[in-house]
């Protein structure tokens, strides 16, 4: 009786150390980055963030500036420009916001 006791207490203590060791494992850096490093995960932030056509609107310029439009310096006169206006949008946003203004 008290071997079989021990038995499985001693079973009982292994598979809660596994368990406990598996769980353990999701937490890791690997784990993580294996559950949310996904192509599909990816996607989901660039639908939300835009973060593809934000790189692409500051890297397409200079690239055009390099090649199509090499020495007119039209693309990058225009792009030292778009950032300002881009700053003036989003305080003016805000400023209506804080006033609740349409």
């Amino acid at each position: 009786m008290v071997n079989s006791l021990k038995a499985q207490h001693q079973v009982k203590g292994d598979l809660l150390l596994k368990d406990s060791k598996s769980y353990l494992m999701q937490f890791t850096l690997g784990g993580l980055i294996k559950k949310y490093a996904t192509p599909s995960a990816f996607l989901k932030i660039d639908d939300k963030l835009n973060i593809s056509s934000s790189v692409m609107s500051m890297v397409l310029p200079f690239l055009m500036n390099t090649t199509l439009f090499k020495g007119s310096g039209f693309l990058t006169k225009h792009w030292l420009v778009w950032p300002q206006i881009r700053l003036v949008k989003h305080s003016m946003q805000n400023i209506c916001q804080q006033y609740s203004i349409q």
